[in-house]
């Protein structure tokens, strides 16, 4: 089960830039970002989130700090977050990292145990705490079960933003009553008990962001015969006055955004989908009067229906079917009362009191039964009453949610009526989206193979720096040079000394060319290449010591590096591979899959080539003086087979290569308008958008990022049929003809041509009527194919 956990940026990484590899390094790490903000702390602010460590001596410092410019703040999602997270991170001592986890975001980033570079959160507990400082909608809407004798206490609640999802009339019995106050920790369960037994009370349910704890500090909950003390507690009295089926069964709901909200809608989309709704279909429409007459026909002879009807033809609206649990009593409760006055008056959050003006120009319009919902959704989307068929897909990064896929599609009413698993080839993959209508971007060319540093020897005189060149083109190496910046130089960022190539040295294709020590032993020399245009001996300085940053250089542009030009290192030698100090003393050989070199500095060991493991790391570490292994050595670079470069995230070719990678499932789903709950059901292609805008959907639960976002939709009947042939070409698909379809289809095609033949039946009278029939009814078959004359 995936948990949170709260990460921050510190102010230092942010304005120097590094914050960019550290989010990196947390996507990499298969983190979902379920929200991401960028502010600056107040001190206040910044005393608060570390509150735990007020008094102590370095309070006052990490306050100051950590207000003294932007910071990030990330929502992640993992499995065992929060421990997870602070493995990246690292021990709590920028010391204690660097020395037992020198790749960590601490070892790497941080500076001191003011500056560590990121948080984390140190427990579940501190994450839930965190979070609902920086991200309060990050966590589920929870609902609260209260009873009241008086309404007011819910007009009270309604005021403040609590969503009044359900009520219920009560009287409760003394061992009902004992049951509701035993779970009151805090009163006399017998006193309490008998003051709310046998009396009429309103059981609501009330929702909000943290309800639970919110409804209790709520002044108006005083008045509360009683209320939930806990998530836990809410449920189960939610559950004993409502039913399960009651609270968590998908509910739709019809709701309209009238002509004087329309240039709104967008933000009160964003009001639905931020109370838990999802939009199962819209229309935009401008309603002619006929529509109106029909639509509000009980209000036909009602004096206000001209100016209604006047207004509701003035421009367009936008009609939406909704859906949540509790749908048509949340909508009601989100939108306020009719009236928009009173609405600003008394319900100033609710929705007609944000955009409506009046009674009649009220922004909004609610179903209030389900008898409504039917016949008001049934007028402006009559296909939600026809029974469908869709193609789900589910990506092969979603697979293992297959079985808890199906049972939510279940509970929305869709069938399972086919299934495959299969695993795509690249051409089948490439042929399914373009089906499916994909207009993903293509990834951008890898760049071309050039010239990089194939190897570094330091060891004393007997060093040297090989070039390797990956091109099938010979190099005049005119314009190449070696670029250096001891690590005493003041001359940070740029090299201190550049050693130009000499005129006629060249680096044929696919072979190598060494600068070395002029002071080499003739052992070492001997096995250098064996043309002298492709070695060059370098007097003085030059080879780097371990400490000295060295740049592949052609025309002044840097080709590769190895260390950097920041002087960041401190006069040391850099760890590469994991192996400390690996630049000094060691050969580091350039792993064989390596087809170009990278300018990014040694600062980064995330993002370099410098690595942090054997692993991530573009090199291999070797003892001092080893001077060759398996296909190397000073003359000789052997290529290995280079992985395909993964496709940017969001793209064609990344889709592809997630298609191909496991088996994909694909499902025909059949129901009442399975296009629309299907889509609904998966929710924004975006998984970061949806946690936020809708985390009930597939997409939040189990999406990942814009590739990896759980599967795909028909957007139409139309396009189902054709997708669902792509995966089951002898399938059925739905929506067969109903009966008014079926019924014209019989009386023009069917009934001309039977009569005649029963017609001619009667004249002809056959010894073998039903065969006769037969044969005359193939013969005269209207409808039968026309094959062209040869």
């Amino acid at each position: 089960m995936e948990d949170k956990t709260l990460a921050l940026l510190t102010p230092d990484v942010v304005a120097d830039g590094r914050s960019a590899a550290i989010e990196g390094l947390i996507a990499a790490n298969n983190f979902a970002i379920l929200a991401r903000i960028e502010t600056t702390l107040t001190p206040e602010q910044a005393a608060e989130l570390y509150e735990e460590h007020e008094g102590k001596p370095f309070f006052a410092a990490l306050c100051s700090f950590m207000s003294s410019g932007p910071l990030i703040a990330l929502a992640l999602s993992k499995a065992n977050a929060v421990e997870c997270w602070k493995q990246l991170l690292g021990p709590e001592s920028v010391l204690e990292a660097k020395e037992e986890a020198p790749g960590s975001i601490r070892a790497v980033y941080g500076t001191d145990n003011i500056k560590k570079a990121a948080h984390g959160s140190l427990s579940a507990s501190a994450a839930y705490r965190e979070l609902k400082f920086f991200f309060p909608k990050v966590y589920p809407r929870e609902s609260t079960l209260t009873l009241v004798s008086d309404s007011k206490v819910l007009d009270a609640a309604a005021a403040d933003g609590f969503l009044v999802i359900a009520t219920k009339q009560v009287t409760l019995s003394l061992e009902q009553a004992t049951a509701f106050a035993s779970s009151d920790v805090f009163a006399d369960a017998s006193a309490k008990a008998a003051a709310i037994a046998d009396q009429p009370l309103t059981a609501a349910l009330l929702e909000k962001p943290f309800a639970v704890e919110t409804w209790l500090a709520h002044p108006a909950s005083s008045q509360a015969a009683h209320s939930s003390l806990s998530p836990t507690a809410a449920t189960a009295e939610a559950t004993r006055i409502f039913g399960t089926n009651a609270i968590t069964s998908i509910q739709t709901t019809f709701a309209f955004v009238k002509p004087n909200a329309f240039a709104d809608a967008p933000a009160i989309l964003a009001h639905a989908e931020a109370a838990g709704f999802s939009m199962l279909c819209s229309k935009e429409v401008t309603l002619t009067q006929e529509q109106v007459d029909s639509f509000y026909a009980e209000h036909k002879e009602k004096a206000f229906f001209p100016n209604l009807s006047a207004f509701m033809t003035s421009g367009p609206s936008l009609a939406m079917v909704l859906q949540r649990p509790c749908a048509i009593a949340a909508w009601r409760s989100l939108i306020g009362p009719t009236n928009s006055e009173t609405a600003k008056a008394n319900f100033p959050l609710s929705i007609r009191a944000l955009y409506g003006l009046d009674g009649t120009k009220n922004a909004v319009h609610g179903s209030d039964s389900p008898v409504s919902v039917a016949r008001e959704s049934g007028f402006f989307f009559p296909e939600l009453s026809k029974t469908q068929s869709t193609l789900a897909i589910v990506w092969p990064d979603a697979t293992d949610k297959v079985d808890d896929i199906v049972k939510l599609a279940a509970a929305a009413g869709l069938v399972v009526t086919n299934s495959i698993s299969t695993q795509l080839d690249s051409a089948r993959a490439t042929d399914l989206l373009a089906l499916l209508g994909s207009d993903l971007p293509r990834a951008p060319p890898p760049p071309p193979p050039q010239p990089f540093i194939s190897a570094f020897v330091e060891a004393g005189d007997d060093s040297a720096v090989q070039i390797y060149n990956p091109t099938d083109n010979a190099i005049d190496l005119k314009g190449y040079a070696l670029g250096w910046l001891s690590a005493k130089s003041k001359n940070a960022g740029a090299p201190s000394d550049v050693i130009s190539c000499e005129p006629g040295k060249l680096l044929p294709a696919k072979s190598v060319f060494c600068f070395y020590a002029h002071g080499a032993s003739d052992s070492f020399r001997a096995k250098l290449p064996a043309d002298p245009a492709q070695s060059q001996a370098i007097e003085g300085t030059g080879i780097s010591k371990g400490e000295d940053g060295m740049a592949l250089m052609r025309e002044g542009q840097v080709l590769d590096l190895i260390g950097d030009f920041t002087q960041t290192n401190r006069r040391q030698p850099w760890d590469v591979a994991g192996v400390k100090k690996a630049t000094k003393r060691h050969t580091l050989v350039r792993k064989g899959s390596t087809r170009s070199g990278s300018t990014r500095n040694w600062t980064d060991p995330i993002y370099s080539t410098q690595g942090t493991s054997a692993e991530t790391s573009g090199w291999v570490v070797l003892p001092l003086g080893t001077l060759s292994m398996n296909g190397w050595d000073l003359s000789t670079f052997t290529e290995t087979a280079a992985a395909p470069p993964r496709a940017p995230c969001g793209t064609l070719e990344a889709k592809v290569q997630l298609l191909t990678s496991a088996p994909l499932c694909a499902l025909a789903l059949t129901g009442k308008a399975a296009v629309a709950t299907w889509g609904a059901m998966l929710g924004p292609d975006d998984p970061l958008a949806a946690k936020v805008r809708c985390p009930g959907c597939l997409r939040a639960k189990f999406g990942t990022d814009a590739t990896r976002n759980v599967g795909h939709g028909s957007a139409t009947a139309a396009a189902a049929l054709s997708e669902l042939k792509f995966f089951f070409p002898k399938t059925l698909v739905d929506p067969l003809p109903d009966s008014e379809e079926a019924h014209a289809y019989v009386a023009k095609e069917i009934v001309p041509t039977l009569t005649d033949a029963l017609v001619e039946l009667c004249n002809v009278k056959p010894n073998n009527p039903v065969g006769w029939l037969a044969h005359w009814l193939m013969a005269n078959n209207p409808n039968k194919p026309k094959v062209p004359p040869e």
